[in-house]
């Protein structure tokens, strides 16, 4: 019974983010909004603007970033460090993965 809550729970807030990006875009044709909604909308589009940011200061961040393949060690066996972001093996002398080239 609680799984199937669950579902219901998950399946509602999916409804609720569709509705929110339906209201969202409608808003660029001109449609009438309350205040509150209107508000919504700005602070969305301000959250976009700092996530490009933050995407533009990431890939500063990466050009100094270090990173090395895998190497065997003594034993003859590789030694990774697991990105936390895609799950990619990394030499444990990297500062970012490999992969995605999220820090590490």
């Amino acid at each position: 019974m609680k799984k199937d809550r669950q579902t219901y729970n998950q399946e509602i807030n999916r409804l609720y983010r569709q509705l929110g990006k339906e209201i969202y875009f409608d808003e660029r044709q001109e449609h009438s909004f309350t205040r509150k909604q209107r508000k919504l909308i700005k602070t969305i589009k301000k959250n976009i603007q700092k996530i490009e940011k933050l995407k533009d200061r990431d890939i500063t961040v990466s050009t100094e970033a270090v990173i090395l393949e895998p190497e065997m060690n003594d034993d003859g066996f590789y030694e990774y460090v697991f990105c936390p972001q895609c799950q990619a093996g990394n030499n444990p002398k990297s500062t970012h993965c490999i992969r995605c080239n999220q820090p590490l």
